[in-house]
């Protein structure tokens, strides 16, 4: 049986906000991580942070602000993977039934220990649910293909269907983990 959803979209299309959607349905049975933008006061986007779902831990992944390493338009910090995401994706696989990524963009496919972690996750046996970016790369085409994955594209016109549908496959998944008849 499949375990793992991933759902990918461009920028705004919708997937955090699914995301989180789901990820408030299971609190209690989740881990992982969640990426938030970050908007100024006039609602433009300024930057990205991440918080462990299990302990609330926070930390700034990219802002325009001057400093840390340039990825596009943003500085990234590289040590919010290590003080946040990867510790947070330990967890879950250790002690969580549901393991939540919230996003393997671009910016954390750069670091060797996140997608090592995202390939322990989907391993694990456990329920996966992530969302990534919609733009090709090899380790994100590589795991879209995998005939072990239930994958998603999602926009603006589809979102609600596609929550709706994943909302469904994902309480089946649930209490066939638990033993449950559904």
């Amino acid at each position: 049986m499949r375990r793992t959803i991933l759902i990918s979209g461009e920028p705004h299309s919708g997937k955090t906000t699914l995301f989180r959607r789901l990820v408030e349905h299971h609190r209690g049975h989740i881990g992982g991580v969640i990426t938030e933008e970050m908007v100024n006061d006039a609602g433009a986007r300024v930057g990205f942070k991440v918080r462990a779902l299990d302990t609330g831990a926070e930390a700034v992944l990219a802002t325009k602000e001057p400093g840390g390493m340039r990825f596009g338009e943003y500085q990234i910090d590289p040590t919010a993977l290590i003080r946040v995401v990867n510790p947070a994706i330990k967890r879950a696989i250790e002690y969580h039934s549901l393991i939540c990524i919230d996003e393997i963009g671009l910016m954390q496919l750069e670091s060797e220990m996140f997608k090592s972690l995202v390939l322990q996750a989907m391993k694990s046996g456990k329920i996966v649910l992530a969302t990534m970016h919609a733009r090709q790369h090899v380790f994100t085409d590589k795991l879209r293909e995998s005939g072990d994955v239930l994958y998603f594209s999602i926009d603006s016109a589809n979102r609600d269907e596609v929550l709706e549908m994943i909302e469904s496959m994902f309480i089946r998944m649930i209490h066939s983990q638990n033993g449950d008849q559904a």
